[in-house]
């Protein structure tokens, strides 16, 4: 081989090596940059469809993302108290940050405020009280308020009462929800008589008045015991509320419940976890987006876009 064969070789080979240095490097970093982190999510307790396009956005997001996701869903009557604790058993466990949609925004300020300052924390659908820096992924509640008390208006005469189905004020979203509602009915002149529990003895009057009346439902859970309840009466009553469930969805399609707006629950479970792992490895991260929102009745209920929001599992 002459010596000129044997410097082109040196050199090819030498390309070569420093290929390979190069892939070795890289494929190094990228596995640093990809490296799984450990999330909890725990969530409030509602009915078990209540959570179901939430977690397939957050798993969405955790396999595109890198993460290992630990999902809790607390009890229909989980306190402020076991939810804390739910947490903190997270947190023991090796849980790298924690999102969180609160069961009372006043009563857990305090302990968001102060997880916090050990680990990153994102809430969901919930703000909590005194606690700005803390991000919250969450649908304009206000607006959807208003949306619901325009959608009933318009579905109903104007001298019809209208009522409100109320399991509490504990959350953010509740009360601006609320305070939406009352100002859109009075942008429509319409009355609010009376607020009531979701259950058959708080709505007997009404039940029974043989009169046709309004019925609204701010949350998944008052919606689907207030529907519940009315299922089986002969009562004249209009349901409407806010709220995705299989079985608001269901009803909403049979007819016992008139209209709803929803908010994009796979989106927020999705725009929660990628700003949480962006927040565990970098430290910061985007702001995160407002939440859509949408109306459905049943005369819109299989309209594609409703369609694609309101049934992920079959998506």
């Amino acid at each position: 081989m002459t010596k000129k064969n044997w410097l082109a070789v040196g050199i090819i080979g030498g390309i070569l090596l420093l290929l390979a240095v190069i892939s070795y490097f890289y494929m190094t970093q990228r596995k640093i940059v990809q490296k799984r982190v450990n999330i909890s999510v725990v969530v409030y307790g509602s009915t078990a469809e209540r959570w179901v396009a939430f977690k397939q956005g957050v798993d969405q997001a955790a396999s595109d993302f890198g993460g290992i996701v630990n999902f809790v869903v607390l009890t229909e009557s989980g306190s402020s108290r076991e939810q804390m604790e739910q947490i903190d058993r997270e947190l023991e466990n090796g849980a790298q940050g924690i999102a969180a949609a609160v069961t009372d925004s006043s009563g857990m300020a305090e302990y968001i405020g102060s997880i916090s300052n050990r680990v990153p924390v994102v809430l969901a659908e919930n703000k909590v009280e005194g606690s700005q820096a803390v991000t919250c992924v969450e649908a304009n509640a206000y607006e959807m308020g208003q949306a619901l008390a325009h959608q009933a208006a318009e579905g109903t005469a104007k001298e019809v009462p209208v009522s409100i189905v109320l399991m509490g004020e504990n959350k953010s979203s509740l009360k601006e929800r609320l305070d939406g509602f009352r100002a859109g009915c009075a942008d429509e002149g319409r009355k609010i008589e009376q607020n009531f529990y979701p259950s058959r003895d708080s709505m007997s009057r009404i039940l029974e008045s043989g009169k046709e009346n309004i019925l609204v439902a701010l949350d998944d859970l008052s919606l689907e015991m207030t529907e519940k309840v009315i299922r089986d009466s002969e009562a004249d009553i209009r349901l409407y509320g806010i709220g995705s469930s299989e079985q608001i969805v269901f009803a909403l399609d049979q007819g016992y419940i008139e209209g709803i707006v929803f908010q994009n629950e796979y989106n927020m479970g999705y725009e929660v976890t990628d700003t949480l792992i962006q927040k565990i490895r970098k430290g910061v991260a985007d702001e995160a987006m407002e939440i859509d929102f949408h109306q459905a009745t049943g005369a819109t209920l299989h309209n594609p876009e409703n369609e694609r929001l309101l049934y992920p599992i079959i998506q």
